[in-house]
This record gives C-alpha cells, sequence and structure tokens, in this order.
C-alpha cells in the first residue's frame, strides 16, 4: 500500500541561496513570493548530458518529475511551500 503521509514546509531563500535535496516524483513544489529555478538529476539523451531547469514565478507550481536529487536556486529570493511524502533530506547553502 503506498505511503499516504504527507508533509508540508515552507522554506524561504535568500538572494542567490540555493538548496539541494532529495524529492520524491510528484513531490510538489508551490512558489508564494518571489521566484525560484528547479533543476532535477541530468540525464544521459544518446550520448549527451542534458539538464533542464524550469523557473517558476510566484503563485506556481512545480512537480518532481523522478524521484532523486534537485537543485532549488532563489536569484533574488523566494518563498515556497514543499508538499511531499515521506522525509526527503534538505541542505540549504548560501
Amino acid at each position: 500500500m503506498p505511503d499516504q503521509t504527507q508533509s508540508a514546509t515552507r522554506t524561504r531563500l535568500r538572494s542567490g541561496q540555493t538548496m539541494h535535496l532529495y524529492a520524491r516524483a510528484d513531490t510538489r513544489f508551490v512558489v508564494t513570493k518571489g521566484q525560484a529555478r528547479f533543476a532535477e538529476a541530468p540525464l544521459w539523451l544518446c550520448d549527451q548530458f542534458l539538464r533542464q531547469s524550469i523557473r517558476v514565478r510566484d503563485g506556481e507550481c512545480y512537480v518532481v518529475q523522478s524521484t532523486g536529487w534537485i537543485l532549488v536556486e532563489a536569484p533574488d529570493g523566494a518563498e515556497i511551500i514543499c508538499n511531499r511524502s515521506g522525509h526527503p533530506g534538505l541542505h540549504a547553502s548560501g
């Protein structure tokens, strides 16, 4: 039976701060102030290394596609709510 436990965490990132975290697929991030860039672990596509990042603005949502490590960047600062299952590790730097 799937884990039905969810927790929500509100995080504030200062201008230029980054956060690395391990998240399950379908984890949802909502930016409630400012904007943030989300980048999941890079992928191999044929013989190329592919890394995509998505910019999410105030009021928008980002949903993690694949379980693994992601990077969240806040160039000008941001407030983010994370709705997730389980207990991923968080590490903010900046």
